[in-house]
């Protein structure tokens, strides 16, 4: 029996302990945000530090960075909401990105260099050779808004829109909107390619270095239908969400709910393997579907997974690594799990 993966869904804890292996205990985590891996070291950012972990044995090797506004700190814009920071490799340099500036240090964390890149949009940035990628909300002479993924040259300056997709929520024009589809231009970076989810999840296009699109990925997942029990509840995390308090009432007669949840949830990337690993909604006994592709647009084969689903976990070389709270120890744990 099929059953429907709802909006906020969170899998049992019990479950994804049962089905991977502990690694590791990382006493000195406190709020990790994102996991790396490159050759034999793992990164972990959690709040304004670095962590570096050996991926032998997991032993802390050294940590880097903290909050401020000086070289080797990183600033976080709290009053924007921004309290942890990005990091990702390129050229074989780790890169920070806070709100402002990239921070360029070696893989065994010694400081390099920092730019500056204010006026452009905060941390959501990614490397690609001698360019960036970047995300941006712009709006056009009509004051149809926009979201965009752009390629910008080293100075960062603007010098394509690779990607773009319009704003749904616009209260000007009054259309109806899909609440499923996505706002932001969700795009990743892996093997000097670029990944880009379309805004009604149907599709992964792959671009090269260029910005030039090389094939779109169009996933055919076992499809689930959105029940009212869905709809109850997504209307409920509108109704109570911080970011939608002051424009519920006026959007809520605008709402126009799918009969079938959309073919994507989420992808991720394993650049270990150059796997893309797309997540749909169909879930069975708490296992999660999962289609994956090569980075050519191949596809592979169907997994079903135990996953918790949250930033703190990273597919690498067809394992699945994830940093887990444990509820007793309330410390941080590395379990790992073999994709088959």
């Amino acid at each position: 029996m099929k059953k429907v993966i709802y909006f906020l869904m969170v899998v049992n804890l019990f479950s994804t302990f049962a089905f991977t292996k502990k690694m590791a205990a990382l006493k000195e985590l406190v709020h990790p945000f994102k996991l790396i891996i490159n050759g034999d070291r793992m990164y972990i950012s959690d709040g304004p530090t670095i962590f570096i972990h050996s991926l032998k044995d997991y032993t802390l090797i050294k940590k880097i960075g903290r909050e401020g506004e000086g070289p080797q700190e990183f600033y976080l814009d709290r009053a924007g909401g921004n309290d942890q920071v990005d990091m990702f490799f390129c050229n074989d340099l780790l890169l920070v990105n806070s709100f402002g500036r990239i921070s360029y240090f070696t893989k065994e964390g010694e400081y390099v260099k920092e730019i500056k890149i204010l006026g452009t949009v905060g941390r959501w940035f990614g490397a690609l050779k001698d360019k960036f990628i970047g995300r941006k909300f712009t709006r056009d002479e009509t004051e149809v808004k926009y979201h965009q993924v752009l390629m910008y040259d080293s100075d960062f300056k603007p010098i394509k829109t690779i990607y773009q997709h319009e704003h749904s929520l616009n209260l000007r024009l009054n259309k109806k909107f899909n609440p499923l589809t996505i706002e932001q231009a969700e795009f990743k970076i892996c093997d000097n390619k670029i990944f880009v989810m379309d805004s009604d999840r149907t599709r992964i296009m792959i671009y090269n270095e260029k910005g030039e699109k090389i094939v779109s990925i169009i996933p055919e997942p076992t499809m689930v239908s959105f029940t009212k029990e869905a709809k109850k509840e997504m209307i409920e995390s509108f109704k109570y969400s911080p970011m939608w308090t002051r424009l519920y009432g006026a959007k809520k007669s605008l709402f126009l709910f799918p009969e079938f949840y959309p073919p994507i949830r989420n992808f991720y990337l394993d650049p270990g393997g150059k796997r893309i690993y797309i997540q749909g909604y169909y879930s069975d006994n708490e296992k999660i579907e999962y289609l994956v592709y090569d980075f050519k647009g191949k596809f592979i084969k169907k997994v079903m997974l135990f996953f918790k689903i949250q930033s703190r976990a990273l597919f690498y070389k067809e394992k699945l690594y994830q940093l887990i709270e444990n509820d007793e120890t309330e410390e941080y744990e590395l379990h790992v799990l073999e994709i088959n």
